[in-house]
């Protein structure tokens, strides 16, 4: 049989709901992305089951997972997809009349710094269009292959960590944003900023963690095996809020320069920053997303949109 009578046995109708599936591993969310009714999504799964003679998506105890066949599937098919999307459609973008929304994994304190330049942007060049920041989380990647974030930006130690924890077999793109300083902050009534490494360890400190079983702690990725001599006292989800509790508590905090800069004005009566006594390597702030998306249009722009708000931004050295 011919490659072309082979494909005819497959009805290509169906490949934009199997592309569905693969990407979110749920008959019900590949329902929401395709604006089909969900029985509609489970009668094609059935018929993509025996097509290609394989289950695809099979359910287990901690919830449903690909075969090898359609882990196999997953990134000719996604890029296929986009492809037609791109040439055959010729899908355009047209920022001034476009409504769509953006959503952009990424930490408060990321949307602190960057999201006001972001906002004044888009009232300029595209009013209907809107931008969510979503709070990065251990399993951001997956939401990424899920089509439930566009992006993901926070430092290349971070996004390296979440990588590791799900891998992802589509092709990823990096760009580097900026580089950023940390430094210590401590309450200025307090006791002398630590001058050792030795003190700064045996000190008290609100830590920045993203969860009970993974931590973003950058501190701990730099301190290396001296990293389980550091004596957390709190951990908090959020950066911004550190320091608010060291002032409030008298523990020691870490944060980005660029986030000291943006309390300036408001806590600094009551905080002093210090130079961290270990050898500290800037922050590298990357944005990461699907390479099959390098080259669409919105995509496209949205990407030069951050940038573009990056570099204008006082609170960042360039």
């Amino acid at each position: 049989m011919s490659p072309d009578a082979e494909l005819r046995r497959l009805n290509l109708n169906l490949l934009p709901v199997l592309n569905a599936v693969l990407r979110t591993r749920s008959v019900s969310r590949a329902a929401v992305a395709l604006e089909l009714a969900q029985s509609s999504v489970s009668a094609s799964l059935k018929r993509l089951r025996e097509a290609f003679g394989d289950e695809l998506l099979v359910q287990g105890p901690n919830g449903a997972t690909l075969t090898p066949r359609a882990r196999a599937l997953q990134v000719p098919l996604a890029s296929l997809m986009e492809q037609l999307r791109r040439d055959v459609l010729q899908t355009s973008f047209d920022e001034a009349t476009s409504r769509r929304a953006f959503r952009i994994a990424s930490t408060d304190y990321v949307a602190a710094v960057v999201g006001p330049r972001v906002a004044e942007m888009l009232a300029d060049r595209a009013p209907g269009l809107t931008v969510q920041f979503l709070e990065v989380r251990p399993s951001c990647i997956d939401d990424l292959d899920a089509g439930e974030v566009d992006v993901v930006l926070g430092p290349r130690h971070e996004l390296d960590a979440l990588l590791q924890r799900s891998p992802t077999p589509h092709p990823i793109e990096r760009q580097l944003l900026w580089t950023d300083d940390l430094v210590g902050v401590a309450r200025r009534d307090g006791p002398p900023p630590p001058a050792t490494l030795d003190d700064y360890l045996a000190a008290p400190h609100v830590t920045f963690s993203l969860g009970t079983t993974w931590s973003g702690n950058s501190e701990a990725a730099m301190l290396g095996e001296r990293a389980a001599e550091k004596r957390d006292r709190v951990f908090v989800p959020s950066i911004m809020a550190i320091p608010w509790l060291v002032l409030r508590s008298g523990c020691l905090g870490t944060v980005p320069e660029s986030m000291w800069k943006l309390f300036c004005d408001v806590t600094t009566d009551g905080l002093t920053k210090f130079p961290l006594p270990f050898d500290v390597p800037p922050l590298r702030f990357e944005l990461l997303w699907l390479a099959r998306f390098s080259d669409t249009p919105s995509h496209a722009w949205f990407r030069a949109l951050i940038l573009a708000a990056i570099t204008e931004n006082d609170l960042i050295e360039h």
